[in-house]
């Protein structure tokens, strides 16, 4: 988890009630209320991990 200049208080002190809250506003279709910046952080990290997961299980 890496931090951006526009940071919510609860991506920095709760991660998890982070997830839950972006996930819940997701839901709803509660655009204007998501933490873009760190959504877009968090799923590039997650595309990352994946790849470097399968890089490492094939060679």
């Amino acid at each position: 988890m890496k931090t951006t200049n526009k940071s919510s208080p609860a991506y920095e002190l709760d991660f998890y009630g982070w997830t839950q809250e972006q996930a819940k506003l997701l839901q709803e279709q509660k655009w204007s209320q998501l933490d873009i910046p760190n959504l877009v952080e968090e799923i590039e990290a997650l595309g990352r991990q994946e790849r470097h997961k399968h890089l490492v299980q094939f060679n």
